[in-house]
């Protein structure tokens, strides 16, 4: 009976390592898929946008101040103003009729927003920035952190600068700022005819560009050999003004300047016109030279270098070059049909002058 029961009992065999391997792997996996994830955390970030970068005189535009993450408590948002413009007289808050340097997001809002207007005023400034620079606040990162408003005057559409933000931590800086250059406003000044023969006249404008919201007065100098009044001046006012007012709403103002007919030989004589500096404008084409000439003289005027363009506080681009024209100056001179004469017979001799033919001229002779 002991054999049999023994002979009963079922063999008990142990697991290959391989396959306990197997099993403690699986264990683990069936872990990992039951454990809670750790989940990962976004800073809330704040932001600055417009509705309109270019703001004309008179218009306004909307800036905003954007949060993300939680909206409970409100939060205080510091900024800084540079550029160009002046707050307050050159752009401000409205209607507050102030310019803050924080704006306040209030609790259970994600943005708060402002409307910021170009003021406008009878000064010629062509272009200005605004730039909006938000600062750091405690517990956000930025995201957008600096915008550039363009605050132009009527009629200029320049767009402002571009700014390089890029996002920083919750305690970092803001982006660089880079300030490319803006078209400013320029005067030129040029003439229809350069050559002028006594009894003609040419008309010599100034030409401005940018805003023509108001007036601008341009001085000029006058230079060269001619002398205003006696050998030209502008009609039909008989003066010579040194400076031309360009009238508010206009691009540009001209004037006729005659040659003054007269009784004296001088061949070609130079008048120089060149534009003085004036606040706000660079100086382009800064000179113009015209001929005052004897009638039937050809005479060119000089060639002016007016050099590159100029700052609007600036002197006047490279320089004015007053070379001598080259003028013929007026011959006399005599000559004979025949040299030889034989008694009864006879010859011609003639007096020639060449210039001005417009008064008469006694040439005296001696006879040796």
């Amino acid at each position: 009976m002991a054999a049999a029961n023994l002979g009963g009992m079922e063999k008990r065999t142990t697991a290959p390592l391989w396959a306990k391997i197997l099993y403690a792997l699986a264990a683990l996996v069936a872990i990992a898929a039951v454990a809670p994830a750790k989940a990962q955390t976004t800073s809330p970030t704040l932001s600055l946008s417009t509705s309109n970068p270019i703001v004309n005189e008179g218009n306004s535009t909307t800036v905003t101040i954007t949060r993300t993450g939680s909206t409970a408590s409100a939060v205080t948002v510091p900024f800084a103003l540079t550029g160009t413009a002046i707050k307050w007289n050159d752009y401000r808050r409205t209607p507050n009729g102030d310019m803050p340097v924080s704006l306040v997001i209030p609790a259970g809002s994600a943005s708060a927003s402002m409307t910021i207007q170009a003021v406008s005023d009878s000064q010629t400034e062509g272009s200005e920035t605004a730039i909006f620079t938000l600062q750091s606040v405690s517990g956000y990162v930025l995201g957008t952190s600096a915008l550039a408003l363009a605050i132009n005057d009527p009629g200029v559409n320049t767009a402002p600068p571009v700014i390089n933000t890029g996002s920083t931590g919750s305690t970092g800086s803001t982006g660089s700022t880079t300030t490319p250059t803006t078209t400013a406003a320029t005067l030129s000044i040029s003439a229809s005819v350069a050559i002028v023969n006594e009894g003609n006249s040419t008309t010599v404008t100034i030409s401005r560009t940018g805003s023509t919201a108001s007036a601008v007065t341009v001085p000029f100098a006058l230079t060269g050999t001619a002398t205003k009044w006696i050998d030209y001046r502008r009609t039909p006012n008989g003066d010579m003004p040194t400076s031309l007012v360009i009238p508010a709403g206009v691009a540009s103002a001209s004037m006729t300047i005659q040659a003054v007919s007269d009784s004296e030989t001088e061949g070609s004589q130079t008048a120089i016109l060149t534009l003085q500096p004036v606040s706000g404008y660079s100086l382009a084409v800064s000179a113009v030279a015209l001929a005052i000439n004897d009638p039937g003289v050809t005479t060119a005027p000089p060639v002016i270098n007016t050099g590159g363009s100029t700052g609007s506080t600036g002197s006047t681009g490279g320089t004015t070059t007053t070379p001598p024209p080259t003028t013929t100056t007026p011959t006399l001179s005599i000559a004979t049909s025949n040299a030889i004469v034989n008694e009864g017979s006879s010859t011609t001799v003639t007096i020639s002058r060449t210039g001005a033919t417009t008064s008469a001229v006694t040439v005296p002779f001696t006879l040796t």
